[in-house]
């Protein structure tokens, strides 16, 4: 099965409410879809190890979608949220995010004409901005001209909790994580 828009994202960067806004205010055939892991030895196709994982969470693949979006989140707050997440020491954090951007910034160089790069803190507040771009640059028709968005934390079912979803924004100060960091800042799209 192919999506006409893949989501990619390390987990804990908001990939849920970007499936959300896509599902909710584009016509497109967009499903979640799920990979089983073979042994620890392939875990470097998902960042961490792990089983059964959401596609969206693997390394990009060419062959899941006709256009692309990468979800990442500022380094200050995907370490913070992932820490919360999982029992990972921040160097291993790091090293998760570092790994993430370094394939997401070649997926980019390969593809760069079906991929939209964009930081989770910079759709908020800009949701409609960020579903006109998304449909000019892939072509496809919105749902309706008025945006459908929720104040609600996304969960891995795609439903909603109860809680305000910009609880895990602490306003952690970003980390520089040098040079690979500041080039996926440079790729990411301007709301």
């Amino acid at each position: 099965m192919m999506n006409k828009i893949q989501i990619y994202g390390l987990p804990r960067t908001g990939t849920n409410y970007v499936e959300f806004l896509i599902k909710n205010n584009l016509d497109n055939n967009y499903k979640s879809m799920h990979s089983k892991v073979q042994k620890p030895k392939n875990v470097e196709d998902s960042y961490i190890k792990t089983s059964f994982i959401a596609t969206k969470h693997c390394k990009p693949n060419i062959e899941l979608g006709e256009n692309f979006i990468i979800v990442l989140k500022e380094s200050g707050n995907f370490i913070s949220s992932f820490k919360k997440w999982r029992r990972f020491s921040e160097n291993e954090i790091i090293d998760i995010y570092l790994r993430g951007i370094a394939d997401y910034i070649k997926f980019f160089n390969k593809f760069e004409s079906k991929v939209i790069i964009v930081f989770h803190e910079d759709i908020l507040g800009n949701e409609e901005k960020f579903i006109d771009l998304v449909s000019k640059k892939f072509n496809i028709d919105k749902l309706s001209n008025e945006i459908i968005t929720t104040d609600l934390i996304m969960n891995r079912s795609g439903g909603c909790g109860t809680t305000d979803k910009k609880y895990n924004l602490n306003n952690k100060s970003e980390i520089d994580l040098g040079d690979l960091y500041n080039q996926i800042k440079e790729l990411k799209i301007k709301l």
